[in-house]
């Protein structure tokens, strides 16, 4: 299970989270495409658009993030690398040309 603790000692169960000044675009983004049983691969685009998010409204928005993903086989820690993946995103474009 996973729980959220707030800055007085609350203690709520959650489905996702998301912390820090991008963790208040990212809740709301889970909220509403979040479901049960979610595949990795459409997890990993829901933190695309997690990111995508906070990077548009924040001004000093980092260019690496610490992704941790909890599942059956237990939390694993990713780092998503934004220069990374959109010099992916440009070679497969232009592959695709």
């Amino acid at each position: 299970s996973l729980y959220f603790m707030g800055p007085y000692a609350s203690m709520m169960k959650v489905n996702s989270g998301g912390h820090g000044y991008g963790g208040m675009f990212s809740l709301s983004l889970f909220d509403k495409h979040w479901v049960p049983d979610m595949s990795r691969e459409a997890a990993a685009i829901l933190v695309d658009k997690c990111i995508a998010e906070v990077k548009e409204r924040l001004v000093t928005a980092p260019s690496k993030y610490h992704v941790k993903i909890v599942d059956k086989d237990g939390t694993h820690c990713e780092v998503y690398d934004c220069a990374a993946k959109a010099a992916v995103a440009a070679v497969a474009e232009h592959a695709a040309k």
